[in-house]
């Protein structure tokens, strides 16, 4: 720094008390001479000062005006007369004067006992500060205490921000929606959350013990913006889970715009990813209409016996509800939940387990005991052999004469470790999957064919065999087989 002296001024105004300080801008820093520029800094980095500011303003004078229009006399002229007078006389100036105005009058509202706050004024701080003309779904106001102490005041939006799939740059930018003050100061706009939870939480942090120069590299390695950061998480993830028991309604509101948020921060996150799975709620084989389960009901609700929660996902519930694959399941009383949005089966698989129930996608292969006696098996033996070695060699792995399937012919599962049905779309749809090694790779994996032994359209297809009627055989698999690739996702 460059040294200074401290003298007395002998050359400018006597001051009663207080201190005066002097700025000499450079030539190319003017713009901070203009009142708007002055005012717009004041109030995004001192809006909340807690010291009074003002700015000393150039406004027009309208005393005098209202003066002269207060002198009214009995002998008027008519309109016309005080027109041609008016364009006789030369206009007057406007005249300039100088007044102080207050900058800084809003309070903190985090600083104040959240017992004392109103609902309404939340909701107008809200809107005002976030710029928002609907009211939060929930907000969060607490004192963090430890190692740093500081105060948290933070809202989960009505509605969505942004999409957590935009591009990256403006991810970025949208996903600092936590304002960092210091001692009432505003510092910057940070990402104290990740992305994924950005986009359903905003808020501030105040907090006396951090530097007012905070900067990027002190955020990312100051053990006490990690307190601060897990301590907001927190708090945040409590009230959600409360939310979902006091007020449904709201909660399901909540998931309704910010659900892929939720799952995307299940999928990316190992340090939240129990917390967050007790906030998903899905529909099943039985619940009705629009309802949805969370995944603790669906525990609750499990048969005797029943060690795992299974799922179906895809993008059509009515087409999951008709799937081949929960023929077996429905008839057996076992519910299924149905994922249908795109993150539901990444979302799923990233959890593993929940209340320590191994999730199991019914989508592939043996995700249920098979309970077809060896004698059935036995005489569908050649059939099979027939189908994996000739017919099908090139698309399945293996024949199964499957117990789950009740109405169907024949249903596609995919093997054990490869890629279902839905997952295959859900890639394939994803930019630059056409050259995508993995998914190529993936996509040549063999599925795994399911025979239904009562069905019909199966008895004469294994009849066919038997009699030798090859061709016959083969065109009845090829309409059996494509007619189950699309049924199976």
């Amino acid at each position: 720094a460059q040294a200074f002296t401290v003298a007395e001024d002998t050359d400018g105004p006597k001051m009663a008390r207080g201190t005066r300080i002097t700025l000499h801008l450079k030539d190319d820093a003017k713009e901070y001479l203009d009142e708007e520029k002055l005012e717009e800094l004041i109030k995004k980095y001192s809006q909340f000062f807690s010291h009074k500011i003002y700015l000393l303003k150039h406004v027009v004078d309208t005393s005098a005006e209202e003066k002269s229009d207060g002198e009214k006399t009995d002998g008027e002229t008519s309109d016309d007369e005080s027109k041609e007078k008016e364009s006789e006389e030369p206009k007057k100036e406007k005249k300039l004067i100088e007044k102080e105005e207050l900058m800084n009058p809003s309070k903190p509202l985090w600083l104040r006992n959240p017992k004392d706050v109103t609902e309404e004024e939340y909701n107008t701080f809200y809107k005002s500060y976030f710029n928002d003309s609907k009211d939060p779904l929930v907000h969060v106001h607490f004192v963090g205490e430890g190692d740093v102490q500081f105060r948290g005041l933070f809202f989960v939006p009505s509605r969505a921000p942004y999409s957590p799939f935009s591009g990256k740059s403006e991810k970025e930018e949208l996903s600092k929606t936590v304002s960092l003050y210091v001692r009432r100061v505003f510092t910057k706009r940070e990402q104290l959350f990740s992305e994924a939870m950005s986009s359903f939480v905003v808020g501030l942090v105040d907090s006396d013990e951090l530097p007012l120069n905070v900067s990027r590299e002190t955020l990312q390695n100051s053990s006490l913006v990690e307190q601060i950061r897990r301590k907001s998480v927190n708090k945040v993830l409590d009230k959600l889970a409360a939310l979902s028991e006091s007020n449904k309604k709201a909660f399901d509101s909540f998931l309704s715009a910010f659900g892929p948020s939720v799952k995307l921060e299940i999928i990316q996150s190992d340090t939240y990813r129990k917390r967050l799975s007790k906030l998903l709620k899905y529909q099943t084989t039985l619940t009705d209409g629009d309802n949805k389960k969370m995944l603790s009901e669906y525990v609750s609700g499990m048969k005797e016996g029943q060690k795992d929660i299974y799922f179906l996902a895809g993008l059509d519930l009515a087409e999951l509800k008709q799937s081949p694959l929960i023929e077996g399941f429905k008839e057996d009383n076992l519910e299924v939940i149905l994922a249908t949005e795109s993150l539901d089966e990444y979302c799923l698989q990233a959890l593993g387990t929940f209340e320590d129930h191994s999730f199991k996608n019914v989508a592939k292969e043996k995700a249920v005991d098979n309970k077809v006696s060896e004698d059935v098996t036995s005489t569908y033996k050649a059939l099979s052999e027939w189908l994996k070695n000739d017919v099908l060699k090139e698309e399945v792995s293996e024949i199964v004469i499957s117990s789950r399937l009740k109405e169907s012919s024949c249903a596609v599962a995919a093997s054990q470790y490869g890629l279902s049905g839905h997952m295959e779309s859900v890639m394939k749809a994803q930019a630059g999957a056409s050259n995508d090694p993995m998914l190529k790779f993936m996509e040549m994996q063999k599925k795994v064919l399911e025979l239904n032994p009562t069905h019909p359209v199966i008895v004469a297809l294994k009849e066919a065999h038997g009699r030798g009627e090859l061709g016959k055989a083969k065109d009845i698999v090829r309409t059996i087989y494509n007619g189950a690739l699309i049924r199976s996702g």
